[in-house]
């Protein structure tokens, strides 16, 4: 059986099961909950795994790298970011899991859909929009940058990095999170 109660100390609900249960899957704890037709604890558990295992762990991992990619630019100059996304995403779009090698664009838009939905957008909105000759994906707010943004990650004591002025990979826009 799962225990969720709030944390003072982490500011969010925690698992406080048994010691011999901690160790056990959120998801092996719903699927028990929904095999035995524990319908109530099921929706309780899909709840915290979404809203506390998931998003959390989303949002602290994102709030990582975005420290990364700010010690780089800082360290570096924003001229690196650039170059670095470059070579991040290249791998991403060229690599083993790589959108490029959906066959059309629909099916990339399937495929982008599919990871930005994945990547706790619910928060905010996905549009997708299909053109004669293209699909528009637009996020609002972006689970990353703009959350952190809204969060307030880009002034201290966080300092994530954010464009100073503009470039073709900021939309022709300053002060866009690095992230």
């Amino acid at each position: 059986m799962i225990k969720l109660e709030y944390s003072e100390t982490l500011e969010k609900k925690i698992r406080r099961d048994s010691p011999q249960n901690l160790g056990v899957s959120t998801w092996s704890l719903l699927e028990e909950a929904i095999s035995v037709g524990k319908w109530e604890e099921a929706s309780e558990i899909v709840d915290y795994l979404f809203d506390e295992e998931g998003k959390r762990w989303h949002d602290y991992n994102n709030d990582f790298w975005a420290g990364l990619i700010s010690y780089a630019g800082h360290t570096f100059g924003e001229d690196e970011v650039e170059k670095m996304w470059r070579e991040v995403f290249a791998s991403a779009i060229f690599g083993p899991t790589a959108l490029s090698k959906s066959p059309s664009a629909k099916e990339r838009a399937y495929a982008a859909a599919e990871i930005w939905r994945a990547h706790y957008v619910g928060d905010g909105e996905l549009n997708i929009e299909e053109t004669e000759d293209s699909f528009i994906l637009a996020l609002n707010p972006c689970p990353t940058g703009g959350r952190q943004r809204a969060c307030g990650r880009l002034k201290p004591p966080y300092n994530l990095g954010k464009t100073t002025k503009s470039y073709p990979w900021s939309w022709g826009r300053k002060e866009i999170p690095w992230y």
